[in-house]
C-alpha cells in the first residue's frame, strides 16, 4: 500500500509534471543506477519556503553505494540551489 501511495502511476505523473520538482537520473555506462528528487516552493513537504530547497529523495542501487553516486546527486542538488540563489537546502 505504501509503494502504491507514494510511487503509483498517478503520483508519478503528478510529480513529473510539477514545475517545482526536479528529477535527475544517475547513469553509468547507460545503466540507471540512482535518482534524485528535489523540491522548491510549495512542492516542499514541510517548510515551503521560497528561499529554500528540499532534497526529497536520493536513491542509489546497492551495488553502487560507496562509489560516489550519492555524492554526485548531492552536488547536483547544491548546484541547483546555488543557481536559484537559495538560502538553504
Amino acid at each position: 500500500m505504501y509503494v502504491q501511495a507514494r510511487f503509483g502511476k498517478k503520483v508519478r505523473k503528478q510529480s513529473l509534471s510539477n514545475p517545482d520538482s526536479s528529477f535527475y537520473i544517475a547513469k553509468l555506462n547507460e545503466k540507471a543506477i540512482g535518482y534524485l528528487k528535489i523540491n522548491f516552493g510549495n512542492s516542499q513537504a514541510d517548510v515551503k519556503d521560497p528561499n529554500g530547497m528540499e532534497i526529497e529523495r536520493i536513491y542509489i542501487l546497492c551495488e553502487y553505494l560507496g562509489k560516489n553516486a550519492g555524492k554526485m546527486h548531492l552536488d547536483k542538488a547544491l548546484e541547483s540551489a546555488r543557481k536559484k540563489n537559495l538560502n538553504y537546502v
